[in-house]
């Protein structure tokens, strides 16, 4: 056996030629500045970087008015149920937040026989 010696070539870190613009107000920016300084890094780009790369974010979530609105009906709804409103009432409750809250009931037939032979009026 030789005694060869062996060198691994040195691995280039990856350019860093991408660059990303962030407009921030006058109070984001004094926060940001504050922050930088808390972290001890000197570059700005160095703190973002490794802030974006090593953190979870959190999942942000929008709640759309008309989910609010189909959740109030239907915590009025349950109240009513709660309450041994009259099936007539509870019936057009439904049907009420179904129309207007949840879209039109196009093409379903609402008429005929309910429960216990009941005759519904829509």
């Amino acid at each position: 056996m030789s005694d060869q010696v062996f060198f691994t070539k040195p691995v280039k870190a990856p350019k860093k030629d991408k660059s990303l613009l962030i407009r921030m107000s006058v109070d984001e920016r004094s926060i940001f500045d504050e922050r930088l300084r808390e972290s001890g890094y000197k570059a700005a780009g160095a703190f973002v970087r490794d802030y974006v790369i090593n953190s979870k974010p959190k999942r942000r979530y929008v709640i759309i008015p008309q989910a609010q609105k189909a959740s109030e009906h239907l915590v009025e709804l349950a109240q009513m149920i709660m309450d041994d409103e009259e099936k007539e009432v509870l019936v057009k409750k439904i049907v009420y937040v179904a129309m207007n809250v949840f879209g039109e009931l196009e093409k379903v037939r609402l008429g005929g026989k309910g429960e216990e032979g009941e005759d519904y009026d829509w």
